[in-house]
């Protein structure tokens, strides 16, 4: 139990004083592609979420050691039940998850930030998309500024349909 107790000791000490948000984000699941896809667009998220400066984002690598420790998989963690219960283990405020999906063309992208505090979904975004898969990395972008509830600096971005009304 060391070395659990260390790592979380670890986050926690990092986390301690900052006085943006601490956020988490889980592997995003996806349907009709590739799970490599899913995963490559989350980390894109999380490092846009970082360029928002709005949350302290623990890293990836840190957060898969500290689950494994304490025997926990992440696969499939898409409820508010489960995002607190990760959230709570990594001692972070919120925790980001969602899902990538494909019907056709058309690409769908439904993002949530939940307080760990409370359980509640707090911010969610729901984006459709139709063209290539590539397209999706500036849908991901735009969805970290909306998640940040910030302005986003993205000029151009004509290309999306978007779901004016936001999921609670």
């Amino acid at each position: 139990y060391l070395p659990i107790i260390f790592s979380i000791s670890l986050v926690s000490c990092f986390l301690i004083g900052q006085e943006k948000e601490t956020a988490a984000v889980l592997d995003f699941d996806g349907y009709g592609i590739s799970k490599m896809e899913a995963i490559t667009l989350t980390q894109r998220l999380a490092s846009n979420l970082v360029q928002t400066d709005a949350y302290i984002i623990v890293e990836r690598g840190m957060m898969q050691d500290i689950l494994k420790e304490q025997g926990f998989q992440q696969t499939g963690c898409t409820s508010a039940e489960c995002a607190v219960e990760v959230g709570a283990m990594l001692g972070v405020q919120k925790m980001i998850s969602g899902s990538f999906g494909k019907l056709g063309s058309t690409y769908t992208i439904e993002a949530k930030v939940f307080s760990v505090q409370s359980g509640k979904v707090v911010n969610a975004v729901s984006r459709t998309y139709k063209g290539e898969i590539d397209g999706l990395l500036k849908q991901v972008e735009q969805i970290a500024w909306e998640l940040a509830n910030k302005e986003s600096p993205l000029k151009d971005f004509t290309d999306a349909v978007q779901d004016p009304e936001l999921v609670s």
